[in-house]
């Protein structure tokens, strides 16, 4: 009898085990599911509140409970694309559509990422594939139409170039970067046209976007980062000796101007500053500043002068 009673038991037993792991294998996507409900709703909570950092913390979690869910990608690929993230907006845009081909937004948005790159041909094809999957977006079709005329612009900016003609080229980037500003490409060429026309007013700024960018898609970018923190480094002490040459504290000032050079021994802007310092005392506020103005062929001092505010009455600091 007990052995007929062991028999039937060990029958019995898997199929109890594969119960129980199904019990609780439905409850824990049950619960994993209202995770994802909460995150989704409080991500769109925060949206609505343009909130988009916090928005984008809980669509990463609810990307993370559930990985094929398309609209969850859809709804994060947004925040980026809202952030100017253009990176991981096509790739969460890519993703949905790999999922689920057929969504049209989604296509779109990624079209709308490809223009504002100034990817033309890419932004084109997709917007194309739009008017197929919807003949009535007039959005698309107008995109799809302007797509050519940007490319000949683009065409004509580097003929400018090759002809020397600077100006020119500096105003056909500059309605090129109007659609398109999100396009490292382009503002780097403007840069290269602004200096050429010793306008380094206008090349800093552009530099300045270049490097902001780069730290936006990799905030610990193996160039771009120890740049930035040096660049910081460098603006405090310049601004330190600004503020003691206006104070009379001419030796601090002097001091403070060779930690610059400490800092930074390379760059010829740097080195300038501090020899006018020392020549002046630090007294001479306007030729210090005439100085830092000077051209160089240094790009990094360009850099710096965007972020030193490249005059005391623009002074921005840095962020």
């Amino acid at each position: 009898m007990d052995n007929l009673s062991n028999i039937q038991w060990n029958k019995v037993a898997p199929c109890l085990v594969l119960l129980i792991l199904d019990v609780v294998l439905e409850f824990s996507e049950c619960t994993t599911q209202a995770e994802v409900n909460k995150h989704l709703q409080l991500g769109m909570d925060f949206l609505v509140r343009g909130q988009l950092s916090d928005a984008l913390t809980h669509y990463h979690a609810a990307v993370e409970g559930d990985p094929n869910n398309y609209l969850t990608y859809f709804k994060r690929g947004t925040v980026y694309y809202a952030l100017g993230k253009a990176k991981f907006a096509l790739q969460d845009f890519s993703k949905v559509l790999e999922l689920k081909p057929d969504f049209t937004s989604a296509r779109m948005h990624r079209a709308e990422v490809y223009f504002k790159l100034a990817e033309y041909s890419k932004a084109k094809e997709e917007f194309l594939q739009v008017t197929y999957e919807d003949p009535y977006n007039e959005e698309a079709v107008a995109y799809y139409n302007q797509c050519d005329s940007w490319v000949s612009e683009a065409r004509l900016a580097q003929a400018y170039i090759r002809g020397g003609d600077h100006r020119a080229a500096a105003d056909t980037l500059s309605r090129l970067l109007e659609v398109s500003p999100w396009s490292a490409a382009l503002r780097q060429l403007r840069a290269d046209c602004y200096i050429a026309l010793n306008d380094l007013f206008s090349a800093v700024s552009d530099i300045r976007a270049e490097v902001r960018e780069c730290l936006k898609l990799d905030p610990e970018h193996k160039l771009c980062f120890p740049l930035y923190k040096k660049l910081k480094k460098v603006d405090k002490l310049l601004l330190q000796c600004e503020e003691l040459s206006e104070g009379g504290q001419f030796s601090r000032c002097v001091e403070s101007g060779r930690q610059v050079l400490k800092t930074e021994d390379t760059v010829t802007l740097v080195v300038r500053c501090l020899h006018v310092a020392r020549l002046s005392s630090c007294s001479g506020r306007r030729v210090f500043w005439r100085t830092l103005l000077m051209p160089t062929s240094d790009w990094r001092c360009w850099t710096m002068r965007a972020k030193d505010g490249l005059a005391p009455r623009d002074r921005q600091g840095i962020p």
